[in-house]
């Protein structure tokens, strides 16, 4: 059994809508939609964008959209199609034949792989820090299940020296995370070695 169909068997889909179309998905892509329109694993931790809405998440196309979140980036906005996030908003890019994860709070970029078999075995062999299971499950059975279109948030940016604790998570829509991180993201480029960042969540006023 290839990796890809290992991930897909210990999924779920949030609807019965079974992809049909995936000719607007690159051929490196498709493997993933070959039964469900999107799916999660690893108790939501792990998010793949739907093709087409089912309110259970962006759909991939709106998600790239550059009006969506991509251009508070600015020059740091990644390349490619985002077409996964982890429990913290961290992206997995398909990007020139390559499978790369962005870190939303720094917008650094690091490769993971060339295929999508193999960025799949790199998910099952460290689901947990790939995905960040171990702490969304921590923080669900406190809080109860992640909502659709929601990821977790760090009250103290991980960056910042903020733990990997659920004291330290809230609950946020995903692209208001994104926008959020991207303010972060953009401090961080200017700093230079041994200087000091100061910044404040203002996503805090939507919860």
């Amino acid at each position: 059994m290839s990796s890809i169909a290992q991930l897909l068997k210990i999924s779920t889909s949030p609807s019965n809508n079974y992809t049909r179309d995936i000719s607007n998905i690159p051929s490196d892509l498709q493997a993933i939609y070959t039964h469900y329109n999107g799916f999660f694993a690893f108790e939501s931790a792990l998010e793949i964008f739907p093709i087409s809405g089912n309110n259970h998440g962006y759909p991939i196309d709106k998600w790239n959209e550059a009006g969506c979140w991509k251009h508070c980036y600015r020059q740091l906005a990644p390349d490619g199609i985002c077409f996964a996030q982890d429990v913290f908003g961290f992206q997995f890019i398909y990007h020139d034949r390559q499978f790369s994860r962005f870190n939303s709070e720094t917008a650094q970029i690091d490769n993971m792989a060339s295929c999508i078999d193999e960025w799949a075995q790199r998910i099952i062999d460290d689901f947990d820090f790939e995905s960040g299971y171990s702490i969304a499950h921590a923080w669900q059975q406190k809080n109860g299940p992640i909502q659709p279109k929601a990821r977790l948030a760090a009250r103290i940016p991980f960056v910042l020296g903020g733990l990997f604790h659920i004291d330290n998570l809230f609950s946020i829509d995903s692209v208001l995370l994104m926008h959020d991180n991207a303010r972060l993201a953009i401090e961080v480029s200017k700093l230079s070695d041994g200087s000091e960042v100061h910044f404040e969540r203002k996503i805090f006023d939507q919860l």
